[in-house]
């Protein structure tokens, strides 16, 4: 699509790798697909910054900077920026294409449902698979720690393993807890004196409930050094940084 401008919208921010895959592997179609196109990318820096006034400041930002009729496409990564390239769609641009990635199925569905010259990749994660693996790694298992944050992303965990186990694939756990809503060092604290037959499995996590914000490879690295129980994930950006699979 030559001489096409294409609007990039990336929820979080640059430095989280996820992130940072994504744009990259987007560069690279764009470099070899539709070299003449021209990329506007925009963060909104949500893991961060989870406020929708500032998302609100950001819209009208880009209104401003790219009004009707400048923008072809819209890109986006994640929840909070399809929310943004759906609205900019409805308030300014039109039904322009949209196509987003790194969105649960269910999620998406219900975002996008009704909206024309939509379509993107859904994220899926083998919750019940992991959870196999740690049933497997340790067939007395009997206490599951979940840990996430209160992120969209990471609370979507939750229905997940409510579904694993009403398909009976949770066999022997007999004490399944989520770990939220606490500072991190007391999520340290618990980590390091849970009961034996324990596993971790971590979900989403990229602040504590004080607001402090890292990269979610240095709260695992942190996570890993304090836990006395094997860490399970479910991202394969976080092998080598503290995760046993």
């Amino acid at each position: 699509m030559p001489n096409r401008t294409v609007l990039l919208l990336h929820s979080t921010h640059q430095g989280y790798e996820w992130t940072d895959r994504q744009a990259a592997g987007i560069a690279e179609v764009l470099a070899a697909s539709a070299p003449d196109a021209v990329a506007i990318s925009y963060y909104l820096d949500w893991k961060r910054f989870p406020d929708q006034a500032g998302v609100d400041l950001l819209q009208a930002l880009i209104a401003h900077r790219h009004p009707h009729g400048q923008i072809d496409v819209i890109v986006t990564t994640d929840d909070a920026a399809l929310q943004l390239g759906l609205k900019l769609r409805r308030e300014v641009y039109g039904p322009i294409p949209l196509v987003y990635d790194g969105v649960q199925v269910d999620v998406a569905r219900a975002m996008t449902a009704g909206d024309p010259a939509v379509t993107g990749v859904v994220e899926s994660r083998d919750v019940a698979g992991t959870i196999d693996m740690a049933l497997a790694a340790n067939p007395t298992l009997r206490h599951l720690f979940v840990v996430r944050d209160r992120t969209e992303s990471g609370t979507v965990l939750d229905d997940e393993i409510r579904e694993a186990g009403a398909a009976g694939l949770l066999p022997t756990v007999r004490d399944l807890r989520i770990l939220e809503d606490m500072p991190f060092a007391r999520l340290q604290e618990t980590l390091s004196s849970l009961p034996p037959d324990s596993a971790v499995l971590l979900g989403n996590y990229a602040t504590d409930s004080n607001g402090a914000v890292l990269p979610p490879q240095q709260y695992l690295a942190l996570m890993s050094k304090a836990s006395n129980a094997p860490i399970y994930g479910l991202e394969d950006y976080l092998l080598g940084h503290g995760i046993v699979g």
